[in-house]
């Protein structure tokens, strides 16, 4: 007997025949759904960061528009380009400091040791800011 040529065609449809392989991983589901919560929790957080660091950056900006008009700049209602650098930078400090302090795994991890600002500094911008955003989310709830 010759050898018998057999198409592609033809070992597709009997691999569609068989049921495919699985490894059934029972821990997948509850993994699977504690990855999603924590992402969901991240974006919301992140999400209520931008907003405090939007309603900061606009009261800031007020600030120094009157500060402005106070020191007669060289061009009346201008801010200093510096002064805008400077808040942009406090804002991602805090940032930094409040992810930080919420998504830490224990206390002793809650405050960066390498931070130029002293851990009693980092507590306070926390309880700050997380008041703040507190406060923002009763008034969007309740409103």
């Amino acid at each position: 007997m010759g050898a018998r040529t057999v198409s592609l065609d033809a070992l597709l449809i009997d691999a569609a025949d068989h049921a495919p392989f699985e490894i059934e991983d029972e821990g997948a589901a509850p993994r699977v759904e504690a990855e999603t919560a924590s992402r969901l929790a991240i974006e919301a957080f992140d999400a209520l960061l931008d907003r405090y660091e939007t309603t900061m950056r606009d009261r800031a900006s007020r600030e120094l528009a009157k500060k402005a008009l106070r020191k007669r700049a060289t061009m009346p209602g201008t801010v200093h380009p510096d002064d805008i650098v400077a808040l942009d930078r406090d804002l991602a400090i805090e940032r930094a400091i409040v992810t930080r302090y919420v998504f830490a795994d224990s206390e002793k991890a809650k405050f960066d040791p390498e931070h130029p600002l002293d851990s009693e500094k980092q507590r306070q911008i926390s309880r700050r800011v997380l008041r703040n955003l507190r406060a923002q989310t009763d008034r969007t709830l309740f409103n």
